[in-house]
């Protein structure tokens, strides 16, 4: 393993109320926002092949006062390793957690990495390893925060995947919402069918068993996942390649208006 070469990187953006929103009904946040960027290389040989390409360009809040929010943003998923770091998340703390995270991500590769060859020395393209992930924080529904982050990741098999995560972080308490912390099991019943509907009408489907002769649904119940961007305008499901459908028709997105 070569030498661990990191750059942080730091921008601040402050946007006040004359935030313009978009069509998804999303608006810009208005709080100070810092953001971590990596861009490096993990060699497993002096030759430089096979390596794994880390790219993170990670947001978060500026204030201390939002330590709460900062640390739901490490529980988020982006950053598959638990952390050990129990402190509130300040910016300072941010940065320490995530240097602490590339770390892991390094010796793990490494480890495995070495295992991989021992077995199969020729593997050596399965071992380009990817992980790539850039977030940004909106403000959406009672001025939560908002959490975007695109992702593409590869360790190994046919190609990349690329997703998108949505978590929803409630402002004063840091809280990560889930559709029971909103929604009644009655409206989730409801929610199920207005997706359905919705799919069914963008596929020129007449009901489900239609959508699933098209792939969508087959073998599980419609669900609302648990991947959603909430605003004004009401909540937007996001379905990564291959969760619901084959995965050739790529990321389903499901907007489903709200009162």
């Amino acid at each position: 393993m070569g030498t661990l070469a990191v750059v942080f990187l730091t921008s601040t953006a402050i946007c006040f109320t004359s935030c313009r929103g978009n069509s998804s009904g999303l608006n810009d946040l208005d709080l100070p926002t810092d953001s971590v960027v990596i861009d490096t290389l993990f060699a497993l040989k002096p030759t430089g092949t096979p390596c794994a390409s880390l790219k993170l360009s990670l947001q978060f809040i500026n204030d201390d006062k939002y330590a709460s929010v900062n640390q739901a943003l490490m529980k988020t998923g982006i950053l598959n390793e638990e952390q050990t770091d129990s402190m509130p998340f300040s910016p300072t703390n941010m940065k320490k957690a995530i240097d602490a995270w590339v770390n892991c991500y390094a010796k793990d590769y490494s480890d495995a990495g070495k295992q991989i060859m021992e077995q199969e020395a020729e593997a050596t393209q399965q071992l380009n390893w990817k992980y790539h992930v850039r977030t940004e924080l909106k403000s959406g529904k009672n001025d939560n925060i908002v959490l975007l982050a695109q992702i593409e990741n590869y360790e190994g098999g046919e190609h990349a995947t690329s997703f998108t995560i949505a978590k929803n972080i409630e402002r004063k308490t840091g809280k990560i919402l889930g559709t029971k912390d909103i929604f009644s099991r009655e409206e989730l019943k409801k929610l199920q069918k207005d997706i359905v509907d919705k799919l069914a009408n963008k596929e020129d489907c007449a009901d489900l068993s239609e959508l699933q002769e098209k792939g969508f649904f087959v073998g599980i119940e419609p669900y609302a996942t648990e991947n959603f961007i909430l605003t004004d305008k009401g909540i937007t499901f996001i379905y990564i390649p291959g969760e619901i459908a084959p995965a050739e028709k790529g990321e389903i997105r499901v907007m489903v208006e709200q009162d």
